[in-house]
């Protein structure tokens, strides 16, 4: 993705620009101390600070790269966040627009998981109205036939968004959420951590 490549190079470019001002800043100090302290000892005068001076330098670079270093790692997450969020939105369209029988096939897949959630021996299926068309009479048959249930309706309405299914008893008391959505939420941790390992650090 060119704009997290955009991004990397800037944070590097950042990265050696603080580091060098850092040593930049480093070596103007001790070059400064270097001269007074040549000077002192021409005069016969001690420098009762040089010793503070220095180590108040020193506080400062190492404060300007714990800054810079979290900068970068703020940098990092933001990339890998954006990264997961449009491999998860680009995974649930591949999944909702692909061929019928291939819908059909994992419909049938999450029907099966969400049935052995809700008891009873007629249950409904509730789906979005893209989806509403794959579920015949004979894909019912089966998901009944398969899941040992006397009858699997088709709902009266409407989910919003397409992909998957809720099941439900027949007076709608119970109920199993196997959408997409519902999915994604379920096993987020999961999906989260194979997306870190693909996109890496």
């Amino acid at each position: 993705m060119k704009t997290f490549g955009s991004v990397a190079s800037l944070v590097e470019a950042v990265r050696e620009e603080v580091e060098a001002e850092a040593s930049r800043i480093r070596r103007e100090t001790e070059e400064t101390e270097r001269r007074r302290s040549d000077a002192a000892a021409r005069e016969g005068i001690e420098l009762p600070d040089r010793g503070e001076r220095l180590a108040e330098e020193r506080r400062k670079s190492a404060e300007l790269l714990a800054r810079e270093d979290w900068a970068d790692r703020r940098e990092a997450l933001e990339r890998r966040e954006a990264f997961a969020a449009e491999a998860a939105r680009r995974s649930l369209e591949a999944l909702r627009t692909g061929p019928a029988a291939d819908r059909a096939e994992v419909l049938g897949r999450l029907a099966r998981e969400a049935i052995e959630k809700v008891p009873g021996d007629v249950l409904e299926i509730a789906v979005n109205a893209a989806d509403a068309a794959l579920l015949t009479e004979e894909f019912r048959s089966d998901l009944a036939r398969r899941t040992g249930r006397r009858e699997v309706r088709l709902a009266a309405d409407r989910l919003e968004t397409a992909g998957g299914c809720v099941l439900r008893t027949a007076d709608g008391r119970t109920s199993f959420d196997d959408t997409f959505e519902a999915r994604a939420k379920r096993f987020e941790t999961a999906w989260r951590s194979a997306v870190a390992e693909i996109h890496g650090p």
